[in-house]
């Protein structure tokens, strides 16, 4: 077990170096819970994160305050969910994306809503259909502090099985609450359903794969300080019918016996549980991954459309990278096309290249990494559809190697070609941004461009 782990399982913070906690997302939390001279340096980080979640409460309040007038009433979930209704202070307890859930027949309208407010539709499951089974929206607060995915339901079963927890989600309808938010309404779920579905479930059913993380354990530690019990959790599994999932992961994160582990499973490890949940899932891994085959060979004729298209701009973007320029210099060879954003080339971008990329993986493109294609191929595409993105550039130190990584993003937000894109803000530290209209200045001090991975 890490340091950082054992300290925060046994409420011994204090006994690793601060710098520790400056580095990792627990600092605002740390910071209440430790000496006044030990949290010294903490107190940047504490006020950051007292200023994000201002920032961030002053844009959404609005916005949920006139769905609220129009009689939409939306589920908060996850991070956010917690941080409202379980912490000291809501800043204390670190998210990116807010995640909430409104009924179907309320997603135009809470469209509508939101464009009216000046919040930007990155995504809208009308307009960009096929690229996702459970998101109904993606908005973008207008100041850019708030990302906000919008889902139909709680869990995000793919469509062959979603009838396996449609009882289990009438369940939980049964048990939510609701909480006045200094003026607002929101719904939010009970305790052990806090507990169960947004974090036991998904991180147990789909794809995180039971990796966990330090704030799975803290979470839980707040809900077993609200008064929940090991007994009551278990007891509310059985009832919705995934006690041998809540079982297991107990296993690995249980704050009423101090324990985490966040190495990830083994091979034999995941088999093994994947195949004592199935009952309780509804389907075993081999036929979600048949599922999740059988959708992409029915969208193949399309997504095939948008890899022939992503070739022409990988292929210009490995052309360009031959040369080795720098990021400033290659980004400035990349126009805006003077036109209205065509927001649906988002998806079909993200489609395309990634498949490109794939396929033309060993054409020459000079030192660069795979990230630089990917990304100013992206870059290349979104401006010539009229979208204002930017390339990111960010370096870190692994082991004590510094390794790099690139890639986009449109109004704030992460557009993600892979997975480990969704997570570079918080782990890379930025290096160089290129010029957009919101940001006209790029970055100073890019060079050569490095051999990103």
């Amino acid at each position: 077990m890490d340091p950082l782990t054992r300290a925060l399982i046994h409420h011994d913070f204090e006994s690793v170096p601060v710098a520790q906690w400056q580095n990792s997302t627990l600092a605002a939390y740390v910071f209440r819970q430790t000496s006044a001279e030990y949290r010294k340096p903490l107190l940047p980080h504490f006020a950051q994160a007292m200023h994000r979640w201002k920032t961030q409460e002053a844009e959404l309040r609005p916005l949920l305050q006139a769905w609220n007038d129009a009689g939409i009433v939306p589920l908060l979930i996850k991070g956010a969910a917690m941080a409202i209704r379980f912490y000291t202070q809501p800043h204390e307890r670190f998210f990116g994306d807010i995640d909430l859930v409104i009924d179907r027949k309320d997603v135009p309208t809470a469209r509508d809503i939101a464009a009216r407010l000046g919040w930007l539709v990155l995504f809208d499951e009308n307009r960009d259909q096929s690229f996702t089974m459970h998101e109904a929206l993606g908005l973008v607060s207008p100041k850019k502090t708030v990302k906000l995915d919008v889902h139909h339901h709680v869990l995000k079963h793919p469509p062959k099985f979603a009838g396996h927890v449609w009882s289990l989600q009438e369940k939980l309808t049964e048990h939510l609450e609701v909480f006045d938010w200094n003026g607002i309404q929101v719904r939010l779920l009970g305790p052990a359903d806090a507990a169960l579905v947004p974090l036991i479930l998904h991180r147990a059913w789909y794809r995180d794969r039971w990796q966990l993380k330090r704030f799975d354990y803290l979470d839980l530690e707040m809900l077993k300080q609200q008064g929940l019990t090991r007994e009551d959790l278990l007891e509310r599994a059985a009832a919705l019918g995934c006690q041998t999932t809540a079982e297991l992961f107990l296993q690995r994160c249980d704050p009423w016996e101090k324990r985490l582990t966040l190495t990830p499973p083994t091979a034999a490890e995941l088999q093994q549980w994947n195949t004592a949940i199935a009952a309780e899932r509804g389907y075993t891994a081999q036929q979600g991954e048949a599922a999740r085959k059988a959708r992409i060979q029915q969208q193949f004729p399309q997504m095939l459309g948008h890899v022939l298209t992503g070739m022409g701009w990988v292929l210009k973007a490995a052309l360009v990278l031959q040369r080795q320029q720098s990021l400033q210099a290659l980004c400035n060879r990349v126009p805006l096309k003077n036109q209205p954003p065509a927001l649906q080339e988002l998806w079909k971008a993200r489609i395309g290249v990634l498949g490109a990329s794939k396929l033309l993986a060993r054409f020459p493109r000079g030192g660069s990494g795979m990230c630089v294609l990917r990304a100013l191929s992206m870059l290349w595409w979104l401006r010539h559809a009229g979208i204002d993105a930017e390339l990111v550039s960010g370096v870190r130190n692994v082991n004590g190697t510094l390794k790099g990584h690139a890639w986009i993003e449109y109004q704030g937000t992460v557009i993600a070609v892979i997975a480990e894109d969704n997570i570079s803000p918080m782990v890379y530290k930025v290096n160089f941004r290129s010029a957009s209209a919101g940001n006209p200045r790029q970055t100073r001090g890019a060079g050569s461009v490095p051999e990103h991975p």
